[in-house]
């Protein structure tokens, strides 16, 4: 093998490693992982990116899923729409998760 279709063969493996680790490559924040009892933010910072359908908050961060997700339970408690304990799963760009919001007295 010459050394010109050595490089090229070479360059095309390197491409196909790097296409998939750049297209799904997510670099996560701290914003994204930082509960508000550790000093995170409460607000949801994109209420248009977010879509409540049933138990399942879907947001463009998780920050805002769950943050959402918070603000639905307590409404749902407060109206008497759900025991002590509320419950929802989130998904975001970079997974999914649960959050359970409870009272007690």
């Amino acid at each position: 093998m010459n050394a010109s279709r050595l490089v090229t063969l070479a360059l095309a493996t390197l491409a196909c490693c790097l296409v998939p680790a750049i297209v799904f490559a997510q670099v996560p924040t701290a914003d994204d992982f930082l509960p508000p009892v550790a000093g995170g933010p409460t607000d949801v910072k994109h209420p248009e990116q977010v879509a409540v359908a049933e138990q399942v908050v879907k947001a463009a961060t998780a920050q805002d899923a769950m943050n959402a997700a918070v603000k639905k339970n307590v409404e749902e408690m407060a109206h008497g729409d759900t025991a002590e304990v509320g419950a929802k799963m989130v998904k975001f760009p970079s997974g999914l998760g649960f959050v359970a919001t409870g009272v007690a007295a």
